[in-house]
């Protein structure tokens, strides 16, 4: 466990016994966050600030509050930790109360039986600083009321009361004063610490804070939805995108219709020429040029052929002079013009009819 001390200050409530005692309330402990620096807190040499947060739920356990029950009161704190081997030399009082809640703070009473220690009090020395053991755990994050932290104690264990000159700088928690509404409460904005003895503004501003925390919450949630959402609309459009795309890309220019026209009339006229009784319907250019081929060369295998392997094996078989495919080929391209243009003309105009009603899906 980690020994850490507080500091709170002794005011104005004193009481003294028959013996001369001075009996005095005093805050133990508090919820919400201190700083500390790294060296106090064991973690190094350094003089770096940790923002340690004590939840209520530990500082008002059970055992938490039985362990200040009777611990020395000491005049500054001892080099180390009491117990019954070196108490003797530095207790000058103990806290002699049951040890009780009051709003976020741990209250007892303490009795002063030293006369020295009770003279400095009267003389100034009037801040507590509370020595105790904790499990401190490495963890950060907010308090229900939005302090950052870096630290959660737990396990709190109370080992003596110290009077010191000087308390922890920003400290909250007082001995009690005889005056009511006179203990001030913690309020954190912004991660900066005030106090305040009014309590229906320590409720409003936690209230505030619970809201904001709230709305900054639902900002960041709703942030990422419409972040999520617009991905989503984005991908889709980028889909239908790249489905006009492809389209348009399909669609034929005027120059390639006429080249796709007079390409087919050359082939289907080799073809009908060449073949008996050849039917070109219902075939592409590339299946008339395959059974062009076959008709010119039976024993040449096509199949799996790329399709510039068939449209240069087609130009072969109607260069071929032996064959008399040549000749042929001359014979069909060199027909009477009008005839000519009469084909290409009729197939261009049906081809071109027939690709637009394409490109606009029927419409």
């Amino acid at each position: 466990m980690t020994f850490i001390t507080d500091n709170y200050e002794i005011n104005s409530e004193r009481v003294y016994t028959d013996e001369g005692f001075l009996i005095v309330p005093a805050v133990l402990a508090r919820t919400g966050v201190q700083e500390y620096t790294s060296r106090e807190l064991g973690l190094g040499d350094a003089d770096d600030v940790v923002r340690v947060y004590r939840a209520p739920d530990e500082v008002f356990s059970d055992d938490a509050m039985r362990s200040f029950a009777g611990k020395p009161v000491t005049d500054g704190h001892p080099p180390e930790l009491l117990k019954s081997t070196n108490a003797k030399a530095h207790t000058k009082g103990a806290v002699v109360s049951d040890v009780e809640r009051d709003g976020d703070t741990l209250v007892a009473k303490l009795s002063i039986f030293d006369a020295d220690l009770i003279d400095k009090i009267h003389g100034g020395k009037v801040e507590v600083s509370n020595g105790y053991k904790v499990d401190l755990v490495l963890e950060s994050g907010r308090t229900p009321e939005g302090a950052a932290y870096d630290a959660v104690q737990r396990s709190i264990r109370g080992n003596h009361v110290a009077i010191v000159d000087r308390g922890r700088a920003g400290y909250s928690c007082r001995l009690s004063d005889s005056k009511p509404g006179a203990l001030k409460m913690p309020i954190v904005i912004n991660d900066v610490q005030y106090e305040t003895s009014n309590q229906s503004l320590v409720g409003a501003v936690s209230v505030l804070q619970k809201s904001l925390i709230d709305a900054e919450a639902m900002v960041e949630k709703t942030t990422a939805e419409k972040a999520a959402l617009e991905k989503k609309n984005q991908a889709e459009l980028d889909a239908k995108q790249a489905e006009l795309d492809d389209a348009k890309s399909k669609i034929l220019s005027d120059e390639a219709i006429e080249e796709m026209v007079v390409d087919r009339v050359a082939v289907a006229t080799v073809a009908v020429s060449a073949i008996d009784g050849y039917e070109i319907k219902g075939k592409s250019t590339l299946d008339i040029k395959r059974d062009v081929i076959a008709a010119h060369n039976r024993s040449l295998c096509l199949d799996g052929k790329s399709d510039d392997y068939i449209n240069a094996a087609y130009d072969i078989a109607v260069s071929d002079e032996s064959g008399g495919m040549d000749r042929l080929l001359k014979r069909s391209l060199h027909a009477t013009d009008s005839k000519r243009s009469s084909i290409v003309d009729d197939a261009r105009a049906k081809f071109i009819e027939s690709s637009r009603t394409l490109s606009t899906g029927g419409k």
